[in-house]
């Protein structure tokens, strides 16, 4: 991240984000030349190559970016004995918010989304999930937020054939959900108060850098 040149961050709003700060994937411990040898880097660039050169194989009609869609039969017999625990780990919450103002020192707007449940699944965990929206946002720098427990996309919610389960779209749901966020993030972005700007932290020291000029 510190070497990386971002536009946009948008951070989901959600309890599994800030429940726990010791789960570690490893790239906390990764340097820079370690991460230039990884083997899947060497793969990655291996298969543009191939693409480049109009060889098939196994994936090559994926999109530019390697995400591959998977179909899971609907299945919402467990959600009833899977309810959202809204624990915060202040310690995770800082590093959250860490993360967050670094982006936006680099000049990268900022957008937080609570991404939409299955309206049954929602319904049944309404309270502790408004809560802890509450409470974390409240934790966090001030950025556009993008509610999808709103009521108007309670039609979304409510279609079955978006969701596999309680939590997690179907291919079907996350097309829809993708079109909708292309649609809403540059609308609260150029909405957001003057306070919530991509730049605002950076104000100051680009009025430096143009008095020197």
């Amino acid at each position: 991240m510190r070497h990386g040149h971002f536009k946009l961050l948008i951070c989901v709003i959600n309890p599994g984000m800030t429940a726990n700060h010791q789960l570690k994937d490893g790239l906390d411990k990764t340097s820079d030349i370690e991460a230039l040898g990884s083997v899947h880097s060497y793969i990655s660039e291996g298969r543009f190559i191939l693409r480049a050169a109009h060889f098939h194989f196994f994936k090559s009609d994926l999109p530019p970016d390697g995400s591959t869609e998977y179909s899971f039969p609907a299945d919402f017999r467990n959600d009833q004995d899977a309810p959202i625990e809204c624990q915060i780990d202040p310690i995770a919450v800082q590093a959250f918010q860490n993360m967050v103002l670094s982006m936006r020192r680099q000049g990268a707007a900022i957008v937080y989304v609570e991404s939409p449940l299955y309206e049954p699944y929602f319904e049944a965990n309404k309270t502790g999930r408004e809560a802890y929206t509450n409470q974390i946002r409240s934790m966090l720098t001030p950025a556009p937020f993008i509610n999808f427990d709103g009521p108007e996309y309670a039609s979304f919610r409510t279609d079955p054939t978006n969701f596999y389960d309680g939590r997690h779209p179907s291919i079907k749901g996350a097309r829809e959900f993708s079109a909708l966020l292309e649609q809403l993030i540059p609308q609260a972005i150029a909405s957001a108060p003057q306070a919530e700007a991509p730049h605002a932290l950076n104000a100051p020291r680009q009025a430096q850098r143009t008095a020197r000029l």
